[in-house]
């Protein structure tokens, strides 16, 4: 019948979105350690870092983990709109915020996470 139909199709829904969820968070967990792993093997065999990208402590798969993670938050249909109010707001703040004058300052203190 009908009803079974939909609450098969229902069921088969609730299923997959768990699978998408435990994938996901495999996913983000294995870049966030993939991320660990390279600060700590960066620092053991003092490897050269490029301090102005990322800092010192965060580097692009944390990024990467973070990112999937957020996926997971923010609906899909939600995207553009929320897109464009963090741009929107990044841009007054460098406009009128004075968030300019911070981020061209030549000097960032490397010990303290904020300032870079």
């Amino acid at each position: 019948s009908k009803l079974d139909h939909d609450t098969a199709v229902a069921s088969s829904d609730k299923s997959s979105e768990k699978n998408l969820t435990k994938l996901t968070l495999k996913a983000s967990l294995q870049l966030a350690l993939v991320g660990i792993l390279r600060i700590a093997l960066t620092k053991a065999i003092s490897y050269q870092e490029h301090v102005g990208e990322y800092g010192v402590h965060w580097n692009f798969f944390v990024t990467l983990a973070l990112v999937k993670l957020l996926g997971l938050v923010v609906p899909t249909k939600a995207c553009g709109l929320i897109g464009l109010l963090i741009a929107s707001s990044y841009q007054f703040a460098l406009s009128g915020g004075g968030l300019a004058g911070y981020v061209n300052e030549g000097y960032r203190d490397p010990t303290n996470l904020f300032s870079l």
